[in-house]
């Protein structure tokens, strides 16, 4: 018992050594993570579309640029400019990961949020 005790209070003191299994390190989950949340929509089931409304001025307009230019996404930020017409940017095929980043990025920016769920 106090073995055990020992053990897990070691795990406590180093938590790489309860976190990562198999000599992982943290470089390599966080690599893992980033390659999650950038699979392409054929290999999940679940999709996302989300609809960011009430970007009416230039601050919204380059933060909304910052938020799709984050490195997380792997995007072409110029690519979705196109997309905001009459202050609506309209994101569809996200997976559960971009479509969580995005939402939380926005959240509490004066915009109105919607989002769907595509099986």
């Amino acid at each position: 018992m106090s073995q055990m005790i020992d053990q897990n209070i070691s795990n406590f003191e180093n938590p790489e050594n309860h976190l990562f299994e198999n000599n992982d390190t943290l470089e390599n989950a966080i690599v893992e993570i980033n390659e999650f949340a950038n699979k392409p929509i054929e290999l999940s089931v679940l999709s996302y579309d989300l609809l960011v409304s009430g970007i009416d001025n230039k601050e919204l307009m380059t933060y909304v640029f910052e938020i799709i230019s984050d490195k997380k996404f792997g995007w072409i930020a110029e690519d979705y400019l196109p997309f905001i017409e009459n202050g609506h940017l309209e994101l569809k095929g996200l997976n559960a990961a971009q479509a969580y980043v995005l939402y939380q990025a926005f959240f509490n920016k004066d915009v109105d949020l919607l989002w769907k769920q595509n099986v």
